[in-house]
């Protein structure tokens, strides 16, 4: 609790009363911190060049393909990435569009500061 006193009461009401009905809170702050590790990131990157599979993902980060799996279904489970199963292999792509979007608009933000 703080000890200093709102300049304007019904502004800190009325944003505190947006920030507590914005009901997709959690779930940007989850996606946020999965996006923003680096290895996830990073198989992001690739997907967003081609698809792959996890040998070929492994492969061109130089880690396992435990490791690369265990990512992958960190990324799935949070809907930024897909699969499709062709014969034997796993193919993993973007889930859609917004992801690339979002990953775009930041790129965009950070060079209009430079």
């Amino acid at each position: 609790m703080t000890d200093t006193k709102a300049c304007n009461e019904d502004k800190v009401l009325k944003i505190k009363n947006d920030l507590s009905n914005n009901r997709y809170k959690q779930d940007i702050n989850t996606f946020l911190k999965v996006m923003s590790d680096e290895t996830r990131f990073s198989i992001i990157n690739i997907l967003m060049i081609e698809e792959c599979c996890v040998s070929d993902i492994a492969v061109i980060m130089d880690i396992t393909k435990s490791r690369t799996s265990h990512q992958l279904r960190v990324l799935k489970d949070n809907r930024i990435i897909k699969s499709r199963r062709e014969g034997k292999h796993v193919y993993y792509s973007i889930d859609d569009e917004h992801v690339s979007d979002v990953i775009e608009i930041i790129e965009t933000h950070l060079k209009e500061k430079i």
